[in-house]
């Protein structure tokens, strides 16, 4: 994967497991270390991580997190990168790539192939895009309609505050990081490398929101929700956590 890992990480993965080291100990020490060699920000002005308020749903399925961002590939071309992620456990359910600019085809496709593969989750929550969601602007879009007919409420972010939407931004660096450092040049090396992002990302790298957990750990931890029991035609699903802990298959 792409990126310098942060303290918290460089514990996880050099400490061995059942060692009695003291945590503290150790991540103080890294912390000047990266710091000496230019790698960490002192960040002084940086707002305190105990000031903010967490927002996160309890048990997976809850609330998907939908958002985009456009990646330009080595040929030039500029696509759109749809993520989708579960808000309790970070797991990615369906980050997928489309060719077109964001839109509400594209938008559709992408739940409607992560909802085929874990069911349903009760809330979808999306920012103010009129591809994702135009209740606000007082109509009803492709992406709501069919949200609606599986028994999933939309939900947006209130207007100006992309905070809400941070589990998703947050996410986006993550992948970006990882594109950065194994560059596809065309949309179909773009999915490919996707999938195995998806894939490590949900079954091996440690998470620090979750205590260094993977997402698909922080699934089992968290409990999963049994979502409405629907999946993309409608039809019931298995109850009890729609989530599964192995490696997902690439989308068609």
């Amino acid at each position: 994967m792409g990126g310098t890992p942060g303290p918290e990480r460089s514990i996880t993965r050099l400490r061995p497991k059942g060692s009695s080291l003291a945590g503290w100990c150790l991540l103080a020490a890294i912390v000047r270390l990266l710091s000496s060699v230019g790698q960490v920000d002192s960040a002084p002005r940086k707002r305190p991580k105990s000031s903010y308020i967490p927002f996160a749903r309890s048990s997976a399925m809850a609330m998907w997190q939908l958002d985009t961002f456009g990646y330009r590939l080595t040929n030039g071309k500029v696509v759109t990168i749809y993520q989708v992620i579960d808000d309790a456990t970070r797991y990615d359910v369906g980050t997928w790539a489309h060719a077109r600019h964001e839109n509400s085809a594209d938008a559709k496709l992408v739940l409607e192939r992560a909802i085929k593969e874990h069911g349903a989750p009760l809330e979808v929550l999306s920012d103010n895009s009129l591809a994702f969601n135009q209740l606000r602007q007082g109509g009803v879009g492709s992406v709501e309609i069919f949200l609606a007919s599986r028994g999933t409420m939309p939900i947006s972010g209130l207007p100006g505050k992309p905070t809400t939407q941070g589990k998703n931004e947050r996410s986006h660096q993550t992948l970006i990081r990882f594109l950065d450092a194994n560059q596809p040049a065309t949309l179909e090396q773009l999915r490919t490398r996707i999938t195995r992002f998806r894939d490590h990302y949900n079954n091996r790298r440690p998470h620090q929101a979750l205590e260094q957990a993977t997402p698909t750990g922080g699934v089992k931890a968290a409990g999963a929700h049994t979502g409405n029991g629907a999946d993309s035609a409608g039809h019931p699903r298995r109850q009890g956590g729609p989530i599964p802990s192995g490696t997902q298959a690439a989308p068609n």
